[in-house]
């Protein structure tokens, strides 16, 4: 009995000591992410001489934001969490949709984001009939983590936070690379606008 006893406390030490290095991995490898990411963001705004201008007048607004996290409450009917973040003030809808997708790809601010680091915004357009046409990297959807739940979500996070957001824009269009596909990322269709 007592030879088992101490077996089993030897076990259960293993196991705790595999599951905090696996926990402190998981932070580290998290950390690192997102500190790409707002090295990628940096880079992006400096390429963008209209967000640059905006950021130059330094007038910021807050706006909601929605977004899919990997363990969402038991509660939360829409899987989708809003969070209010400052961008900078435009009249440009254009220029305010590129700061929102850019912050929803960035991820929430207390969880865990379900879009790579690597994920970016190649391109926007508006057209007349309210419908943001946004261009996704391929990373995007190659790193994209998770179930076709998760896919159907995290682009209802970015069309929801535009739409809610900007009222010239009523629907968002995906592409991938500047192509339309049948999918995103293997699962959810993006054939049709997201509303």
């Amino acid at each position: 009995m007592n030879r088992a006893s101490s077996e089993y406390r030897r076990i259960l030490i293993a196991l705790i000591l595999v599951a905090a290095a696996s926990v402190g991995a998981f932070v580290l490898l998290y950390m690192q992410g997102r500190q790409t990411r707002d090295a990628q963001l940096e880079r992006a705004a400096e390429s963008d001489p209209e967000l640059m201008e905006v950021q130059a007048e330094g007038s910021k607004t807050d706006l909601q934001l929605y977004f899919h996290v990997a363990a969402p409450p038991l509660l939360n009917e829409l899987l989708l969490n809003p969070e209010m973040r400052s961008l900078y003030a435009s009249d440009d809808p254009l220029v305010m949709a590129r700061q929102i997708i850019g912050e929803v790809l960035r991820g929430p601010t207390d969880q865990l984001n379900v879009f790579g680091p690597s994920s970016r915004l190649r391109q926007l357009y508006l057209l007349e009939d309210g419908t943001a046409v946004v261009d996704l990297s391929a990373e995007t959807a190659q790193q994209l983590a998770g179930s076709a739940l998760t896919e159907y979500w995290a682009l209802m996070s970015l069309s929801r936070s535009v739409t809610a957001n900007i009222e010239a824009v009523q629907r968002v269009k995906f592409l991938v690379e500047g192509q339309d596909r049948p999918t995103f990322a293997g699962h959810v269709s993006i054939r049709e606008p997201f509303m």
